[in-house]
């Protein structure tokens, strides 16, 4: 370990203590009480009670001066022993929990800021899950490994004092056997690092086997296909790599805490013991007290355990240091997408969004949108149609800057995007996703995607009856309070596919905003609620700028301008009448999806269909 990394070593470890600090108060204070009470009564227990009891019988100490002594040792001990109990009983634990609160929040606050590009690389995934499955252990563990590395240095120069009376030998013997088992533990420490970045891989692999055969949505595919065999083959898989982890590493692992264990066992016991029966036969006498053979024996046997900690500080200090370098790394990094914060605030009411010569591509080399250019006005009701991967919802990710153009610019009100404070710029956004996500938490609150106070409650009960959904939440006791699925709450509410679709509807309609987008809003809708559903979007969007991605046709007719993609590219645009009229890809579309409603309603017609 060269300078410059004990350098980095030490200062981690020194940020370890502040973070510490920051995450829950008392902590850094609590541990150091704890490990000088657990120093105190080593020292008590191994140098002074058992050693002075044959000190005073040798130099025939007063009763009354050896009682006084030994009973205040004693009080010490338990004095120690009563508060250590006190902090792993009760204090820990409660601790803990503030710290993992906090370092979760953290994490959790970093996550939602962080670029939604990085989340489709597995190794950034992987980070993810160590620092939230790993990362409250390895920092508060490694407060107890800075403790214990100087309860071990404290305890190491009292037991080499010792030594040094009996024997400078001895103190030679610890220290190359320190040694040696230094050099070992810093390789048992990478590839113990090495296990873990390849464990942590597979671990979160096997999650996803466990979360798709524990949820009920993916159950039924599971009762009817063959998917268990696809999983029973990745789990063979994931079982197999287990074990080559098991034949290659951890078997590397193996030799090298083999070979620790036995140079410890040879250096610091058996050529000891060795040297001093020498030693002692060659001079025919044993110049020792009676109270120095009981602390040589006593001394040689912790100093046994205490060369094995000794060996073990620096690797352990240097993997702390690895865990809160990657945390402090993944806090500190900025997204490329800035958050812009007292960047220019957008104005109220209707937003419009002007979108000039816009490229992008996903990997870098294949376009997904080819120079799109866009001129939408405040207020206006446009579409985007087009076959699915045309590009149409990832255009709506560049609009909401989850993404960045490759080149060109998006305006909202002749103002470049990247201008705007970042979070008031997607607050002017209502967006209805394609697939939307429904939360175990209230019907407000999936409503709100937000906490919801009593001020709130109106506004939350007039969205569900614009999307046309509220007579289903009202059916429940607790109604808008009423807790979105059963997964924690026997008497949560379910719903279906459509109805799902009307709640992610109604977060937009309780959302202040000037722009509504609706992603495919009625894929999973019949006509008839689609054209409800349609109606009340319009009266709630009257005052707002709509854009609305479907592959529905009848759902845009009433738009102001369709634009049709095809490609990545803008094919065509003007209204049904004009692109009808062209008898371009828009009227082919329409003609397809009107003769498969006709034959539906032929079939529905019919006295044969079943």
């Amino acid at each position: 370990m060269s300078v410059g990394d004990m350098r980095s070593v030490f200062n981690n470890n020194i940020k370890i203590v502040k973070l510490i600090n920051e995450l829950n108060r008392g902590r850094v204070f609590m541990t150091s009480l704890y490990w000088a009470c657990d120093m105190c009564e080593i020292i008590i227990y191994n140098l002074l009670l058992l050693p002075f009891l044959y000190y005073a019988v040798d130099h025939s100490l007063p009763v009354e001066n050896f009682l006084i002594i030994e009973c205040s040792l004693i009080a010490m001990v338990i004095a120690c022993d009563f508060y250590q109990t006190y902090y792993n009983g009760k204090y820990l634990e409660k601790s803990n929990q503030r710290i993992t609160h906090t370092y979760n929040l953290r994490i959790f606050d970093h996550i939602r800021k962080d670029d939604l590009e990085r989340f489709c690389h597995p190794e950034y995934k992987d980070k993810i899950m160590r620092l939230l499955d790993l990362g409250v252990y390895n920092i508060t563990s490694a407060l107890d490994m800075q403790w214990w590395g100087i309860s071990v240095i404290v305890l190491g120069a009292a037991y080499i004092y010792m030594l040094a009376k009996i024997d400078y030998f001895l103190i030679i013997v610890a220290v190359v056997s320190s040694f040696l088992a230094f050099v070992l533990n810093i390789k048992i420490n990478k590839v113990s690092y090495q296990i873990m970045v390849e464990e942590n891989a597979i671990s979160r692999k096997l999650d996803y086997v466990v979360r798709v055969h524990s949820l009920r949505d993916y159950l039924q595919d599971l009762q009817t296909t063959g998917l268990g065999a696809v999983f029973g083959k990745i789990l063979s898989c994931l079982t197999l790599e287990i074990q080559k982890i098991a034949k290659t590493i951890t078997a590397k692992m193996s030799k090298y805490l083999t070979a620790k264990n036995i140079l410890i066992f040879i250096v610091s016991t058996t050529i000891t013991w060795i040297y001093l029966a020498v030693k002692y036969l060659d001079q025919g006498t044993i110049a020792l007290s009676t109270a120095d053979i009981i602390v040589s024996q006593t001394v040689m046997q912790q100093l046994c355990n205490m060369l094995m900690n000794i060996s073990d500080i620096g690797p352990g200090l240097q993997r702390n240091s690895i865990y809160v370098a990657e945390y402090f790394a993944y806090i500190k990094s900025a997204p490329d997408i800035s958050a812009n914060i007292g960047g220019k605030q957008p104005k109220e009411g209707a937003n419009g969004i002007r979108i000039r010569d816009v490229s992008f591509s996903y990997d870098g080399e294949k376009e997904v949108l080819s120079h799109i250019s866009m001129d939408i006005k405040a207020g206006e009701k446009v579409a985007i149609v087009g076959e699915n991967g045309a590009g149409k919802s990832t255009l709506v990710k560049l609009l909401l800057r989850l993404y960045i153009p490759c080149e060109g610019v998006i305006e909202l009100d002749e103002v470049p995007a990247q201008a705007y404070d970042l979070k008031a710029y997607r607050d002017r956004f209502g967006v209805a996703f394609q697939n939307t996500r429904l939360y175990c938490a209230t019907v407000a609150e999936n409503v709100l995607m937000d906490s919801c106070t009593e001020e709130d409650r109106e506004r939350v009960t007039q969205a569900l009856k614009s999307s046309g959904i509220y007579s289903r939440v009202a059916e429940a006791a607790r109604g808008i309070e009423t807790t979105v699925t059963r997964e924690f709450d026997p008497d949560g509410i379910e719903f279906s596919g459509g109805q799902a679709q009307k709640i992610a509807l109604a977060r937009v309609f309780a959302r202040d905003s000037g722009i509504v987008i609706l992603d495919e809003p009625s894929a999973a809708l019949d006509p008839m609620s689609e054209a409800e559903m349609f109606d009340n979007m319009l009266r709630a969007a009257e005052k707002r700028t709509v854009v609305m991605i479907s592959h529905r046709l009848s759902a845009c007719r009433g738009a102001d301008t369709i634009y049709v993609l095809n490609g990545g590219r803008i094919v065509e645009r003007g209204t049904h009448q004009e692109l009808i009229a062209a008898g371009g890809m828009y009227a082919n579309m329409w003609q397809t999806q009107a003769s498969g409603y006709a034959d539906c309603a032929s079939e529905q017609r019919s006295p044969h269909t079943l």
